[in-house]
């Protein structure tokens, strides 16, 4: 089953109206690009939202996580969208992503 979703990849579903939270807030498509410093934008192939529970994963974490992971988008999800930009930069930046990443690559 792991193979066929390194296959596959993340699916993302671009007609999704995002539901709004207690804040009126709400994930957006513009979280799948990441800005860099040099102005250049990255698409980030690894973040998948959830529709049914109005959250975020990474999805390399979540397919070769390990018993020491610990960050949210690796386990439960992550639905702070006022601190979304600043825990997915945290995120790409951990020495805890990086090894599930290399194995998706």
């Amino acid at each position: 089953m792991r193979a066929l979703l390194v296959e596959k990849g993340p699916a993302r579903d671009n007609n999704i109206k995002f539901p709004r939270d207690e804040n009126f807030r709400h994930f957006s498509s513009t979280y799948y690009m990441r800005k860099l410093s040099n102005g250049e934008t990255h698409d980030r192939k690894w973040l998948v939202y959830s529709k049914e529970l109005d959250k975020v994963f990474c999805f390399c974490c979540k397919l070769f996580k390990t018993m020491c992971c610990r960050s949210q988008l690796a386990n439960e999800g992550l639905r702070d969208w006022k601190h979304l930009s600043e825990r997915l930069k945290q995120h790409e930046n951990s020495i805890e992503d990086r090894p599930t990443m290399f194995k998706y690559i």
